[in-house]
């Protein structure tokens, strides 16, 4: 589950993580979106708390495209006031 995006990456919370450094593949849709997004990510943040679960991850190789769709998301959600 992913707590937050952000064109620069996202946060899953309560997933079991990776090591810092992992490559990972990617794939996502976003909300009333019909395309998915395929990218690759690098581990760079893991959670202090007491359970350890989550990750943050760093987007590798996101294309122009895929980081306007992301904006536009993240825009329409501020205008609803949903972030």
């Amino acid at each position: 589950r992913t707590a937050n995006i952000s064109e620069g990456g996202l946060f899953f919370e309560r997933t079991v993580p990776h090591p810092k450094g992992t490559i990972v593949n990617l794939k996502f849709t976003l909300p009333n979106q019909s395309e998915s997004i395929k990218v690759k990510g690098e581990i760079v943040n893991l959670p202090n708390d007491a359970d350890g679960l989550g990750m943050g991850i760093k987007f590798i190789d996101l294309t122009d495209e895929q980081r306007k769709t992301i904006v536009d998301y993240i825009n329409q959600q501020i205008k609803r006031g949903e972030v």
